[in-house]
């Protein structure tokens, strides 16, 4: 008898030599297993956390979407596809813009231009977002230019009125902005930019570059290149390098006019204007 309580004493304490350990490590690894828990609880906390943060900041720059007015005649033309997918692809919400057509002289389809480029900025002034931007249907993006619309809406906190986002100068590559310009193909308006362009288009003083008054004026980016003078320059978003994309010099910023697969829907009246620009 006394063998057999020996032999279950040195048993049990074999099993206590052998199990002890192995419990040990179970419970050693169950207790770091729970501070991990802890640990990566804390570390989704303040990823909540710095993620609010995040938007609270991007609201503060007014981060919602921002929308392309751009001027089209056809919709389904290839010079609208690729404007439309450039604006989309960088984040913009495309609004479009059809010109009622007044008749067929050049003259007559300048002025329905005129009158769709200013109804696009109405709906800039009218919609909620505190930036809109205005573009003609045939936009490339410049080769030196990676843009989006984070781009756009941070170049918006240095600007209070308008901005180039494509424009023709004559000014060198060594220049920057603020400068002004003609080329009314892509440009951003705040509300505040809306209503005092929309206000300054309609007066008849003072004499532009061509002989006219705002009012009587037939391109939009003679009147914008005036007004832009009166405040001494606007910002030009994108590159300031002339770009080889262009047919004529001086093309800056994100969005060139891509002349070489689609020309004017008007005349060669507009690239003797853009030739003839009025730098500041």
């Amino acid at each position: 008898m006394f063998i057999k309580l020996r032999h279950r004493l040195s048993t049990r304490k074999l099993c206590f030599l052998i199990l002890g350990p192995l419990l040990a490590a179970i419970l050693s690894f169950l207790s770091g297993y729970h501070f991990k828990l802890i640990s990566d609880f804390h570390a989704f906390k303040d990823l909540i956390t710095e993620l609010q943060s995040s938007k609270t900041v991007l609201s503060s720059l007014g981060y919602k979407k921002r929308t392309a007015y751009v001027v089209t005649l056809d919709r389904d033309s290839a010079r609208f596809r690729q404007t439309s997918q450039i604006l989309s692809n960088m984040g913009f919400h495309v609004f479009i813009v059809n010109p009622h057509p007044f008749g067929s002289t050049a003259r007559e389809k300048t002025l329905s231009n005129k009158i769709a480029l200013l109804k696009a900025v109405e709906h800039v002034l009218r919609d909620q977002a505190p930036w809109g931007y205005v573009f003609e249907d045939d936009i490339v993006e410049h080769e030196l230019s990676r843009s989006s619309l984070t781009t756009f809406v941070r170049a918006e906190a240095n600007a209070t009125l308008f901005q180039y986002l494509g424009i023709c100068t004559t000014l060198s590559s060594s220049e920057v902005s603020p400068m002004c310009g003609r080329c009314a193909h892509a440009m951003g308006f705040s509300k505040r930019g809306a209503e005092q362009f929309l206000t300054f288009s309609r007066q008849r003083q003072p004499v532009l570059a061509r002989g006219n008054s705002p009012i009587e004026e037939e391109y939009v980016d003679v009147i914008v290149d005036s007004w832009c003078q009166l405040n001494n320059g606007f910002q030009v978003v994108g590159p300031l390098q002339p770009s080889k994309l262009a047919v004529s010099p001086g093309h800056l910023g994100v969005f060139i006019q891509d002349r070489k697969n689609f020309p004017s829907e008007i005349d060669s009246r507009k690239e003797a204007v853009d030739s003839d620009s009025v730098p500041r």
